[in-house]
């Protein structure tokens, strides 16, 4: 009977081929199945993360570095990295991989929300946005403006424009 691991991984119609070498990471790459990481396959990232649904006994013991970024409730709950992940003995392993975001197609959903928020008019109860007020200190000689305009406010407490300086005079 030749080698039979298998990996079935959830949504995908046909399991895939393994050799004992692999990763799970690099083969999941290699039948294109989109799955993140930043690292390449080195355990800096933790970005990797498959829960095993079944067949958790055909893969090797979790490392070290794989309860640094799952936590130690990681076989408990099944998760595992893709790039430490490897069979150990024969058999079939089912996972689930997490969806991978486009980054760029979230970035354009970020834009055309805060745009459609930007445009729509407030919600009845709540008072519209204040606009944006700019505050420009006095010149020296300046009659202050009048009560409740963009800079107004009284003089009183605003300090001169040049304070004097704490540093102890150079020698």
């Amino acid at each position: 009977m030749a080698d039979e691991r298998r990996l079935v991984v959830v949504g995908r119609a046909e399991p895939i081929a393994v050799t004992s070498k692999e990763d799970l990471l690099e083969v999941l790459q290699a039948a294109g199945v989109p799955i993140r990481t930043s690292c390449g396959g080195v355990a800096t990232c933790g970005l990797c993360r498959v829960t095993v649904l079944e067949g958790a006994r055909c893969l090797n013991e979790l490392k070290g570095v794989e309860e640094h970024h799952l936590g130690n409730v990681a076989p408990i709950v099944g998760l595992r990295l893709a790039c430490q992940a490897r069979f150990a003995c024969e058999g079939e392993v089912r996972i689930e991989v997490p969806p991978v975001e486009d980054v760029l197609e979230r970035r354009r959903r970020k834009v055309e929300r805060a745009r459609t928020e930007s445009l729509a008019p407030a919600p009845s109860g709540r008072p519209p946005r204040a606009t944006r007020v700019e505050w420009r200190p006095r010149k020296l000689g300046e009659a202050p403006a009048p009560e409740g305009s963009a800079t107004g406010g009284s003089a009183e407490g605003l300090a001169s424009p040049r304070a004097p300086s704490r540093k102890p005079p150079r020698r």
